[in-house]
């Protein structure tokens, strides 16, 4: 038994973590021999001759052939799958809030065919037809027509460049800190459940309440489209998730807090679609209190979360499905319907 071998197993007998000391020796190593040998990997692949990997879900440094995290429990890939998944991911780290980018990607991809349907005039305002192409949600449609999907479809069209830029903008503030406490898959179902309560509230705001009691109101213009009401289905969760933290879980709760209430007063200034943000707010504060993993029955929490994750990337690919058909039908150059 060598000298290391020795000073390491003293460590371990003392109670102490030697894993991050030996990774840190054999970087040191291995930096050496490259020097030595003319062999140098870009800084940004060196962790791919590592002997050890991070946890995708706690973060925490693990032996490279253990299967499950030594933190937090969960399953943990092989070495040689983990590379690669780092390797796939080099333009998106670790931790980084990949259901929030996703929707990001794709609302800009519909804003931006939004004005290649439309044209220039589609940056600041566009028309109530190129919102109906392009899933915005409006009584006529919803009922008259049984276009159902645009309850969820109305969260990624926009309604200028300033609308998608605000709330890109919020959800780049709001969400990368809820996903990275929940994961992945149930920023889904949050996403998910808090667009359908705020497209509930909408329906009965817009129609219950608007339509059916003020029949000036014509239908054809209470259009509404944007990412807000499930925004603020975050804002309700996260509040929600943090309102018993201590340090910077009530700080970040605090901020959530604030952004509620700036965002509700703007929303009401702006004449938006405040119905949609109360349902969607709604909507997040009663999902945030649902048990998490630590009460004793969490196996069967995790069975129904991960059930709910399922159902909403079915939802969410049926809505993109109805969506692309009713782009391909009623594309409408101008984004005026011919006289």
């Amino acid at each position: 038994m060598d000298r290391e071998t020795k000073i390491f197993a003293f460590l371990e007998r003392l109670g102490f973590n030697t894993t991050r000391l030996r990774w840190k020796l054999y970087s040191w190593q291995k930096r050496r021999e490259n020097r030595q040998g003319g062999i140098q990997l870009p800084a940004v692949l060196h962790w791919m001759k590592y002997p050890h990997k991070h946890c995708m879900h706690c973060g925490k440094l693990v032996d490279g052939d253990a299967k499950t995290c030594t933190q937090c429990g969960r399953r943990m890939p092989s070495l040689y799958t983990y590379r690669f998944l780092r390797l796939v991911g080099l333009a998106l780290p670790e931790g980084a809030p990949v259901t929030i980018g996703a929707f990001l990607v794709v609302m800009a991809a519909v804003f931006l065919f939004e004005i290649a349907m439309q044209g220039p005039s589609a940056i600041m305002s566009p028309s109530r037809l190129t919102l109906f192409v392009f899933g915005g949600w409006n009584p006529v449609l919803v009922l008259g027509h049984h276009e159902y999907w645009r309850f969820l479809g109305f969260g990624l069209a926009h309604i200028g460049i300033l609308h998608i830029a605000f709330n890109g903008i919020a959800l780049l503030q709001v969400g990368p800190g809820i996903e990275s406490w929940i994961g992945k898959a149930r920023m889904l179902v949050v996403i998910t459940i808090t667009q359908i309560t705020a497209g509930l509230a909408t329906h009965i705001w817009y129609f219950e309440i608007l339509y059916k009691r003020l029949h000036e109101l014509h239908a054809a213009q209470m259009t509404t489209a944007g990412a807000s009401g499930w925004l603020f289905g975050l804002i309700g969760f996260g509040i929600a998730l943090f309102w018993h933290q201590v340090g910077v879980g009530r700080m970040y709760r605090d901020i959530l807090v604030r952004w509620a209430i700036y965002a509700l007063l703007f929303g009401f200034i702006m004449g938006a679609n405040n119905a949609a943000h109360v349902g969607g707010l709604l909507g997040g504060l009663l999902l945030g209190l649902v048990p998490r993993e630590s009460t004793p029955r969490a196996p069967y929490w995790n069975h129904i979360w991960n059930a709910a994750a399922f159902v909403s990337a079915a939802l969410w690919l049926v809505t993109l499905g109805f969506l692309i058909q009713c782009v391909y039908v009623n594309w409408t150059p101008g984004g005026v319907a011919p006289g």
